[in-house]
């Protein structure tokens, strides 16, 4: 029997889009459809909303009308998303649907982007600092983790502090020579860091310099991470074990422990980590440990990880149900829910059909999928090996934590982290309506857990068992040398 589905799948209702001429009025339209909708359709709306808020609701709802009359196109985001943080939900969220936008969400909140009248060039900088000599650590060029964008970074005495600018981007709405990131030192050493991530909001945080000080993590926002590439660090690191890597792969790293990394369980992704789990069973069957790596793994769909669970499994697995809010727009995205999932057995389709059925005849009301509140998976052996399992969860979210909740039932597995998942799973089952202007898309969750009110997760996570300590910079390592150092 199918779970509930991706917490990220996209199921759009096929809302007809019309763009109005008069500055406001497209505005007004979307902010009134998104109040009603998300009163409507969201599944959280009638938890979050109490006697204690409901004021505070009324007033932020209201200035949402009031500005939304008032501003410009490019300007409404910025107050959608405000509207948004009252119910504190992280599945709730709001996208643009055109990239060109995107990063002008705001104005009145965003800070404007500097730009070098003459960008550096990955040439040019080594030229530069080679003929005047490298005065600071930090001086150099530098990829960040994970979004394809390389900068230049260089002291500039004039403003007292180091500049770091694009050299390469993918990011849209970004080009070369644009400030990416303003660096000064205290005299006590703490680095002070300006950032302007993708919408240009900037951001003030602190970063640490590790590997060496090749590595350079900001503390705001979370896990943006610099990896030098020039000079070449005298010592090789790999990279995947400090910064999480965006890759599925399963690797070696001692005779008795392999590292298998799962950046996400997103649908579009199951067979790959079916493939990959399925070419690497030898090996994981002959080897003692096993180190499953979810740090930022976004969520997905939690048949994805079914086969990785089987790795865990040692008694029988007690899961607390959800609940589905039925109303007309959210059965009509549960049945285009359907229609894309090709790889769904004939024996889950007809379950899903069955539960959009149950959903028509009780619309307005909360639908749980079968006649028990939870239900209880079993496998049919438990496998010898691997015999110690760690499992690295920070920032896990959304499915990344029902992964999490449903493994460590095994008597095989240790939790690892430094500080937990981010507390994303207790609204669920994500779907996503275009709001009338075809600007933005709205994604919103369709289910509450069963666990509510008094097993939450959201919004402080699940905790580690073995807290990886700061002065650590290599999770992999600690978590391997923790299980090698068990006991059979």
């Amino acid at each position: 029997m199918i779970r509930h589905p991706a917490s990220f799948g996209v199921a759009f209702l096929g809302i007809a889009v019309t763009m109005s001429a008069q500055a406001g009025e497209v505005e007004t339209k979307d902010v009134s459809f998104l109040i009603e909708y998300v009163e409507r359709n969201y599944a959280g709306f009638s938890t979050k909303l109490n006697e204690h808020n409901r004021g505070q609701y009324t007033r932020i709802t209201g200035r949402l009308r009031e500005q939304a009359s008032n501003f410009a196109e490019a300007e409404i985001a910025g107050p959608i998303r405000d509207w948004l943080d009252f119910f504190r939900d992280h599945h709730l969220t709001l996208e643009s649907s055109r990239p060109s936008t995107a990063n002008a969400a705001d104005p009145r909140e965003s800070t404007a982007v500097e730009r070098l009248p003459t960008p550096w060039t990955a040439e040019s900088l080594r030229a530069q600092l080679e003929s005047s000599g490298s005065q600071d650590s930090l001086e150099g060029i530098w990829s960040i983790a994970g979004s394809g964008s390389r900068v230049a970074i260089l002291r500039q005495p004039l403003v007292g502090a180091l500049e770091g600018s694009i050299i390469e981007t993918r990011a849209t709405g970004w080009e070369p020579g644009d400030i990416k990131l303003r660096l000064t030192r205290s005299d006590g050493g703490l680095i002070h860091v300006n950032y302007w991530p993708a919408d240009r909001r900037m951001v003030e945080s602190t970063a640490i310099q590790q590997c060496g000080g090749n590595l350079l993590s900001l503390s705001a926002p979370p896990d943006v991470r610099l990896v030098r590439e020039w000079p070449k660090p005298d010592v090789p690191f790999d990279v995947d074990r400090v910064v999480p890597s965006r890759e599925f792969f399963v690797r070696r790293v001692s005779p008795t422990t392999l590292w298998a990394r799962f950046p996400d369980f997103l649908y579009k992704n199951a067979a790959a980590v079916a493939d990959l789990l399925e070419s690497h069973r030898g090996m994981i069957e002959s080897t003692p440990n096993l180190i499953i790596d979810i740090r930022n793994n976004g969520g997905g769909d939690d048949n994805v990880y079914r086969g990785l669970l089987a790795l865990t499994y040692t008694r029988p697995i007690y899961k607390i149900g959800v609940e589905y809010l039925a109303t007309e727009q959210n059965i009509q995205a549960w049945e285009r829910w359907l229609e894309i999932r090709d790889r769904l057995s004939p024996e889950s389709k007809r379950s899903v059909k069955t539960f959009i059925a149950k959903m028509r005849s009780n619309v307005g009301s909360f639908v749980g999928w079968g006649d028990r509140p939870f239900s209880i998976e079993r496998f049919e052996s438990v496998m010898a090996t691997p015999r110690r399992i760690g499992i690295l969860i920070d920032h896990a979210k959304s499915s990344g934590e029902q992964f999490v909740i449903e493994a460590r039932q095994s008597r095989k597995t240790t939790l690892f982290g430094r500080c937990g998942s981010d507390g994303v799973l207790d609204f669920a089952n994500v779907r996503s309506v275009p709001l009338p202007s075809g600007r933005f898309i709205l994604h919103y969750p369709t289910s509450r857990s069963l666990r509510l009110p008094d097993e939450p997760v959201d919004p402080t996570g699940i905790g580690p068992d073995i807290r990886i300590p700061e002065s650590e910079e290599d999770d992999i390592r600690f978590a391997q040398e923790w299980l090698e150092r068990q006991a059979d």
